[in-house]
């Protein structure tokens, strides 16, 4: 983590530094937890999800024009063993859901990944999203604490699990972009017209 000398994260690393006798041990996932851990996570899955929304809805527009079935994308998939659309999507919305419960303590919605349509896996995104806005960042403050001694499960294997710092960084973050990311170019490859506007959705700039 490259941050100033002066900054406020850099005396808490001191700070913590001090009281442990291993300091290079998981002092950034101490140090890191809050409001860094937030604001890398849920505001970025929220933004993503809305923007697939955004998307989905675009891909269901061109279908019609096209007198298609918009629900045909479903199954279309990059190259055959990768997962199809639905897929991709629902491990896009299960990244999202299993960091924000974890960084947070607050209980994720229970999803049967069952989607047969555009509109079903739409409604899905955006209960999820729903979810998401109502995690603050006072939240993941809070669970810090607990945070600090908790090792996180990859994809509920309790024999793999990763420090929380380690399992953002090098596992949720990814993972999630790796699905949104073919999710979006499935829908390029089948002739949807979206670009990369598309995929970053609108930049909110300083004034």
């Amino acid at each position: 983590l490259n941050v100033p000398r002066r900054h406020p994260l850099c005396e808490s690393f001191r700070r913590i530094s001090r009281k442990q006798k291993h300091p290079a041990r998981g002092v950034f996932d101490v140090v890191i937890n809050y409001p860094y851990m937030y604001e890398a996570t849920i505001p970025v899955f929220t933004r993503s999800l809305t923007n697939l929304v955004k998307i989905m809805e675009k891909a269901e527009r061109h279908a019609k024009k096209r007198s298609q079935n918009p629900s045909a994308i479903l199954k279309k998939r990059l190259y055959a063993d990768m997962f199809n659309f639905t897929k991709q999507v629902q491990y896009s919305y299960f990244m999202a859901l299993d960091v924000a419960g974890n960084l947070s303590g607050v209980p994720a919605p229970k999803y049967a990944y069952d989607e047969k349509s555009i509109a079903e896996l739409k409604k899905s995104l955006k209960q999820v999203i729903k979810y998401l806005k109502s995690i603050k960042a006072d939240d993941v403050k809070k669970y810090e604490r607990k945070l600090m001694k908790t090792r996180i499960p990859v994809f509920f294997d309790v024999k793999q699990t990763l420090a929380p710092r380690d399992y953002v960084h090098n596992f949720a973050l990814p993972n999630f972009f790796f699905h949104y990311v073919t999710a979006y170019d499935i829908l390029r490859h089948y002739g949807v017209p979206i670009g990369k506007k598309d995929y970053l959705g609108p930049l909110t700039l300083p004034s």
